[in-house]
C-alpha cells in the first residue's frame, strides 16, 4: 500500500473518531487491523526490515545455460532429473547440486510436476535384518499375460533385500514348487551360499510352502520365513521390484508367447542388475552394491561435492549430502521364521538313499537319460559330506530354462 492511500485512510478514521465512532468498529469497517493503524500513526514509513535476501549465491544465466546443454545430450535426455544428474556425476561432471539443478529445469520447463504420491502408515516392528549380501533374499511369483484370456505365464523371482539384485529368476507356464526347487538350486549354487547363511522369504503362496521347496532348504540348512496370510507388504522388496518391472514403458500388453516373456524378462534383468541407477541404494546399480564396487563410486561423488562446495562455499548450507547406502537392511513387518535344525561339519554324512526310497524331500529315482547316477525327479544329485552348498549337484538334462 502507498503512503498516499495510507494518509488517506486515517484521515477517514479520523472523521468518523470525530464524529463519535468507536475506533475498533471504524477499523472492522475498512478490514484494518487496530495494531496497524497504530503504527501508521507512529511512522510514515514501513518499520519491517525484511527477510534474509542472498545476492552471490544465484547461478549465472551461463551456468544455467550449461545445465540446460548438458541435461540436452541423447543418452539423459529422456531420463528422470536424478537419474541423469547422478550419471553426470559418474562422468566427472558437476556444475551444481541438484535442488538447483532440478530448479533450473523446471524455470526452463524441461521437467513435469510429479504426482503427489500417498504416504502409507508406520509399519510394525523389523524381524528380518541385513548388513551384506546374501543374508536376506525375498521371492515372489507374478502373472504375466498371455494372448488368451485367464491365461498367465508365471515369473519367480528372487531378490537380495540389502543389495537389491536380482539373484535368480524363471519364467514357466504354472506355479510348482518343483520349478521353484530348480530356480534357488542354481541361485544358491551361483552365489555360493553356505549352510546357516541365508534366510529367504516369501509371502504363504502354496510354491512358497510346497514340501519340494522346504525339504531343499532343509537340506541346505536355509531358513525360510513367512509373512502374514493376505498381507502384500510384507514381501515388499519384491513386490516393489514387480511393481517397476510392469511399470516401464516397454512392457508389453501381452506376451505372445513362453519364449517371448523369458526374452524380455532376460533383457530386463540385466538392465535392472548392471545399468538401472537405484533410488534406494542412493543412484548406484544392485550390482555394485553386491559386489562392493558403489564404495568407489560413492567416493568419487562424495568429493566431487566436496571440491565444489570448497569452491562455491556461499551456495551451501551447513550440512553436506553424503552418498552411501544403509548399513542395515530391515524388512519392516513381522514375520514368521521356520528355523531348521543347525548343521556342522561334525554332523553325519549324509547317506545316499536306495532306489525308490522315501526321503525327507521326496522318492529317489533315476531321472531320464541321466548317466551320472541316482538323482531325484527335480534333477538334483545328493552327496556326501560338506554341509553347504555341495549336499546337491545339479543334473544337466534337467537343467532349467531362463
Amino acid at each position: 500500500m502507498s503512503p498516499v492511500e495510507r494518509c488517506e485512510l486515517i484521515a477517514l478514521i479520523d472523521e468518523a473518531l470525530a464524529a463519535g465512532a468507536r475506533q475498533f468498529r471504524a477499523c472492522e469497517v475498512i478490514g484494518l487491523d487496530e495494531r496497524r493503524l497504530r503504527r501508521w500513526r507512529l511512522s510514515d514509513g514501513d518499520g519491517r526490515t525484511g527477510g534474509y535476501r542472498a545476492t552471490d549465491q544465484a547461478l549465472t544465466e551461463a551456468e544455467k545455460d550449461l545445465i540446460v546443454e548438458a541435461m540436452g545430450a541423447e543418452d539423459l535426455c529422456n531420463l528422470p532429473p536424478k537419474q541423469a544428474f547422478h550419471r553426470l556425476m559418474d562422468r566427472g561432471v558437476y556444475l551444481c547440486s541438484y535442488t538447483t539443478f532440478l530448479r533450473v529445469l523446471k524455470e526452463r520447463k524441461l521437467v513435469q510436476s510429479k504426482r503427489k504420491q500417498t504416504r502409507t502408515g508406520r509399519g510394525k516392528r523389523p524381524e528380518l535384518v541385513a548388513t551384506a549380501p546374501n543374508q536376506v533374499w525375498c521371492w515372489d511369483i507374478s502373472w504375466l499375460e498371455s494372448p488368451v484370456i485367464g491365461k498367465y505365464f508365471f515369473l519367480y523371482m528372487i531378490i537380495d533385500m540389502y543389495s537389491r539384485k536380482v539373484v535368480g529368476w524363471g519364467v514357466a507356464a504354472q506355479e510348482s514348487g518343483a520349478l521353484a526347487r530348480k530356480i534357488f538350486a542354481r541361485a544358491l549354487e551361483a552365489e555360493g551360499v553356505c549352510a546357516n547363511q541365508l534366510i529367504v522369504h516369501a509371502d504363504n503362496g502354496k510354491p512358497m510352502r510346497s514340501r519340494t521347496l522346504l525339504s531343499l532348504f532343509e537340506l541346505l540348512a536355509v531358513t525360510a520365513s513367512f509373512g502374514r496370510p493376505h498381507t502384500s507388504n510384507d514381501n515388499a522388496y519384491a513386490e516393489s521390484l514387480f511393481a517397476t518391472f510392469k511399470g516401464r514403458v516397454a512392457y508389453p500388453e501381452h506376451f505372445c508367447s513362453l519364449a517371448s516373456a523369458r526374452e524380455y524378462c532376460a533383457a530386463f534383468f540385466q538392465w535392472y542388475n548392471t545399468e538401472h541407477l537405484h533410488s534406494g541404494l542412493d543412484y548406484v546399480t544392485p550390482i555394485q552394491v553386491h559386489s562392493g564396487a558403489h564404495r568407489e563410486v560413492f567416493a568419487q561423488r562424495n568429493a566431487q561435492r566436496k571440491e565444489h562446495r570448497r569452491l562455491h562455499p556461499q551456495r551451501y548450507g551447513g550440512r553436506a549430502k553424503v552418498y552411501a547406502v544403509e548399513e542395515t537392511v530391515r524388512l519392516k513387518h513381522r514375520v514368521q521364521l521356520a528355523v531348521p535344525a543347525e548343521r556342522t561339519m561334525s554332523s553325519p554324512a549324509y547317506v545316499q538313499p536306495a532306489q525308490g526310497q522315501m526321503t525327507s524331500y521326496g522318492t529317489y529315482t533315476v531321472g531320464d537319460g541321466c548317466g551320472q547316477g541316482p538323482c531325484d525327479d527335480l534333477g538334483l544329485h545328493a552327496l556326501d559330506g560338506s554341509p553347504s552348498r555341495q549336499y546337491v549337484r545339479r543334473c544337466g538334462h534337467l537343467d532349467v530354462e531362463n
